[in-house]
């Protein structure tokens, strides 16, 4: 155990930020004044002086978004937040913020597009002239607008319920306007458009990640959370090739983010065969760039089936919201996510980010799969006797098309929250099975595992604080279900009462990953038995949408290999 290490978040796409919205809510000790208690606020956050000399956390994350999408978020000056610690005497005046390079480049063109904005993807609306967008892409003021009914606590765009603030939103938030990418349409698609908009922009995001970087008494890592469907997987690619080139022996989790689409039938109608390959194309790119420059990388959502040409929603057992709302989902990711890195945030890291991607990735193993209990349906009983009733039963896989076989896994973590050592047993299960040494939630897993998976090696972290579910993070299940797994309820909140949830998070080294690999190699055409002509068809719709293509067909097909490459690890094991 030593000091935690600081990491740096970047989201970049509109569902991305969705997701972390949700992440830094948990964090922030404005909703949440218990964090620092538990947590250390250090490793994901910075500290700085307002105006008044207090005391400021402020996340340290760098943010991506259509320009559209973004709304009143962090619209502010430059000088609201002072460099950590220091307040200037010239911060005391009125000075015009600095304009990073997307905004000096829209002050300075003359651009005749349509005025843009955002449309909302949970639009349920029939009309045959309303083709729903995906999220982070805009649509014309002129196109029919309809009505959408929300359910309790339920927003349309993320910076409606990110709580949080920016240390300087000039350096750190990057609105992307039309102009930037639009090729004849109105949306950020492939992946050669977004690579294109990061060669833009490049100066601007290595320097706020050298700024971050610099200010950092011990960087520990990056965290990637990016859309994996649409164009920005190419300005995640040219970040990361940056931090492959800067900092690679930084250890940096990549999370290619999946969202399901609309459950509406005459939505799905209208999704194409062309969308469909340039959205497999972005995601094997993704994939590709995150083999040759991440730790450790999963494709993380909802979804059932991100290779369909209509992804829907996994169903959950008790869920009461609707899944294919963006808050609702990038909910349960956030929470999954806060979790599984609650180790490497502690004041005394158990478990730092680069010794569990070392787990994740043994063998060569780049790709890896997330899974979660939330809440973990301890109820009235033991630990002991939960375990031995149901196992790991309620563990969702939240890697589409993969299943978590923990009996074929070369490794699995399990991180487990919120269950005090007087939970893990009572004494009649002590006298009845003679465990008298299981004393811990550490040890009682532990068991479990060791008895029930014998082939695979498990690393098991307890955290003692549970999750707290309060407002504005969405109240998933009804009161029964959340009064019945809560380990406490509280009613400080006038937005209604706070849940403490035990939950479960965990990360797995299967060969069962190959098989998602192998999925989307031969829907492209890729390998030994693939297809050259379908191979190129797939990279021709995707460079048509780009003015000038920075992705020529050899580097589309080495993309492929590499996967390719990266599947046979697992089947040669």
């Amino acid at each position: 155990m030593g000091t935690p290490g600081e990491i740096i978040t970047f989201q970049v796409g509109n569902y991305a930020n969705f997701v972390g919205a949700h992440f830094f809510n948990l964090q922030d000790p404005n909703i949440n004044p218990d964090y620092e208690t538990d947590f250390s606020h250090q490793v994901f956050w910075r500290e700085g002086r307002n105006l008044q000399k207090q005391k400021v956390l402020t996340p340290r994350v760098l943010m991506f978004d259509l320009k559209a999408n973004w709304g009143n978020a962090f619209i502010r000056s430059s000088k609201d937040l002072s460099e950590p610690s220091v307040v200037t005497a010239a911060s005391s005046y009125s000075h015009p913020a600095k304009l990073n390079k997307v905004d000096q480049a829209e002050k300075n063109i003359s651009w005749e597009g349509k005025v843009q904005k955002v449309v909302l993807r949970n639009d349920s609306s029939e009309s045959e002239d309303d083709t729903e967008p995906l999220p982070g892409t805009v649509k014309s003021v002129n196109a029919v607008k309809k009505k959408v009914k929300l359910g309790p606590y339920d927003f349309c765009s993320w910076g409606e319920y990110a709580k949080w603030r920016l240390h300087n939103a000039d350096e750190a938030a990057f609105r992307i306007p039309n102009f930037m990418y639009n090729a004849g349409s109105d949306e950020l698609v492939s992946y050669g458009q977004g690579l294109d908009v990061y060669n833009k922009l490049h100066e601007n995001v290595e320097d706020g990640i050298r700024h971050y970087a610099e200010e950092c008494d011990h960087l520990e890592g990056f965290h990637m959370l990016v859309d994996e469907y649409d164009g920005f997987t190419g300005i995640a690619g040219g970040i990361m090739e940056y931090l492959g080139d800067e900092y690679d022996k930084k250890a940096c989790l990549g999370l290619g983010l999946n969202y399901p689409f609309p459950d509406n039938e005459n939505w799905s109608k209208k999704r194409t065969l062309k969308e469909y390959k340039i959205r497999v194309s972005n995601t094997a790119q993704l994939w590709s760039s995150f083999t040759r420059h991440s730790r450790v990388f999963t494709s993380f959502g909802v979804t059932d089936d991100i290779f369909s040409i209509n992804p829907c929603s996994q169903k959950f057992a008790n869920v009461v919201q609707d899944c294919t709302s963006p808050y609702i989902s990038s909910a349960i990711l956030a929470a999954t996510l806060d979790s599984l890195s609650s180790p490497y945030r502690l004041h005394s890291p158990t478990f730092p980010l680069h010794e569990m991607t070392s787990v994740l990735n043994a063998f060569g193993h780049k790709m890896t799969i997330i899974g979660s209990a939330f809440p973990f349906p301890v109820g009235q009983q033991t630990l002991f006797s939960a375990l031995d009733k149901d196992g790991f039963s309620s563990l969702s896989t939240l890697t589409p098309n993969a299943s978590i076989d923990l009996q074929k896994s070369f490794g699995n973590i399990f991180v487990m929250r919120g269950i005090s050592q007087d939970r893990v047993m009572s004494k009649s299960e002590t006298r009845e099975y003679k465990h008298a040494d299981i004393k811990s939630v550490t040890a009682c897993l532990e068991l479990y595992c060791q008895e029930s998976y014998t082939r695979s090696v498990h690393v098991i972290k307890d955290i003692s604080s549970s999750f707290k579910l309060r407002y504005p993070f969405p109240k998933l299940y009804d009161d029964t279900y959340l009064d019945t797994h809560s380990t406490a309820k509280r009613f400080t909140n006038p937005q209604g009462p706070s849940w403490f949830l035990p939950t479960l998070a965990t990360a797995h080294n299967t060969p069962t990953t190959g098989k998602v690999l192998e999925r989307i190699i031969g829907i492209i055409g890729g390998g030994s038995e693939g297809s050259a002509m379908k191979l190129k068809t797939f990279y021709e719709l995707s460079a048509a949408t780009c003015n000038t293509s920075l992705v020529d067909f050899e580097d589309f097909a080495d993309c492929i290999t590499e996967l390719c490459a990266l599947k046979d690890s697992y089947s040669s094991e």
